[in-house]
């Protein structure tokens, strides 16, 4: 093959190899570009799913927000029903004790007014002393010593009024309570029977029979001070009770009344039902307050307090801590003036024998 020949051939190889090369970049640019268009409709299908699961989530959410509007719609119908339910119970509960209560009270009142003088009668040979004692006690709004008792009741401070006192004190008529820093001579007594009590607010007063007596004294201003009474003779009756919620159980202590008649050096009197005088020098001065829910310290509340725990401490000259205690059937309401007790006792009236929290 000559050199002309050669070179021709040389020329066409190079020429093919140029189109070699520019047919396969061309097919690579298309394989490329097709890729890409590939890319982005798979890109867009993987958009689209991503969306629809998106839709998918927001209604499950839905859905589910849902169900928990209809589970709350359910529950708060059943509770209102329940509690519906509860109320129309508890409304025929009282209705029925109500009437049992108005049945109970009548027949008390039209069968058994003679039975407070056949109770005395039945004890004692001799009642007239025993009664005339009973009944000054009735119509006394505090304790009384036994000077007041003796004047009070037109008997002699003598031996006889001793007796009567110690009879009627064991047979349970009638509580001895010690005066705080005073000896034997300085005690004070108060009614404890609770059908005497209950004969004089609610029988004697209804001696023409009123069938109707007890609801038209539902509110009544002499039945709420009577509850008020109650709660404190019912307190006085379970010391242990609140010494245990004092955390006081193990101290030895003095229960014990305290009275102070207003005088020129202190103007004020003070009667203070309830003092337990503990030997760790250490005096809780105690408040028994009934009232229907929680008990709210007022202002005026709050100053009368203060003064009682001064003139206290100032008649009897005590070096002991003197802490007022409040006690409550169903506890004290915070505010400003409630963080002035230094303690607070609960008694729960539903199960008062076993329970009594403190403060």
């Amino acid at each position: 093959m000559d050199n002309e020949t050669k070179n021709a051939k040389s020329e066409f190889d190079a020429i093919y190899e140029r189109e070699d090369a520019r047919y396969k970049v061309t097919l690579l640019e298309k394989h490329l570009m097709e890729s890409r268009e590939e890319f982005n409709r798979l890109k867009e299908e993987e958009l689209a799913l991503r969306q629809k699961q998106l839709e998918i989530v927001r209604q499950m959410e839905d859905s589910l927000e849902q169900t928990r509007k209809i589970d709350q719609a359910l529950s708060d119908s059943i509770d209102e029903k329940i509690e519906r339910i509860k109320t129309d119970m508890f409304g025929e509960w009282q209705e029925s004790l109500k009437e049992s209560v108005l049945s109970t009270v009548s027949e008390l009142t039209e069968n058994k007014l003679k039975e407070y003088d056949e109770l005395y009668r039945s004890l004692f040979e001799f009642p007239e002393p025993y009664v005339a004692i009973v009944e000054a006690l009735g119509r006394a709004k505090s304790p009384m010593t036994r000077d007041e008792l003796g004047k009070a009741s037109g008997l002699p401070t003598s031996g006889r009024l001793t007796a009567c006192l110690d009879d009627l004190e064991k047979c349970g008529f009638i509580g001895r309570f010690k005066s705080f820093g005073a000896g034997v001579k300085g005690a004070m007594y108060r009614l404890m029977d609770s059908y005497t009590l209950f004969y004089f607010k609610f029988v004697k007063n209804n001696a023409g029979g009123d069938r109707s007596f007890w609801s038209n004294s539902l509110e009544a201003p002499f039945r709420m001070a009577w509850l008020g009474f109650a709660f404190e003779r019912l307190c006085i009756l379970h010391v242990e009770q609140i010494k245990k919620a004092l955390g006081i159980s193990g101290v030895r202590t003095e229960i014990s009344s305290w009275r102070h008649r207003a005088d020129k050096e202190v103007p004020r009197g003070v009667q203070i039902d309830l003092l337990i005088d503990r030997k760790d020098d250490i005096v809780n001065l105690c408040e028994m307050k009934f009232c229907h829910g929680k008990f709210l310290i007022t202002k005026r509340y709050d100053k009368e307090l203060a003064m009682k725990q001064q003139v206290f401490k100032s008649v009897t000259g005590t070096r002991k801590s003197v802490h007022l205690t409040l006690v409550t059937a169903e506890g004290v309401e915070r505010n400003s003036y409630s963080d002035n007790i230094s303690s607070e006792v609960t008694l729960d009236l539903t199960d008062l024998y076993t329970n009594a929290t403190s403060v």
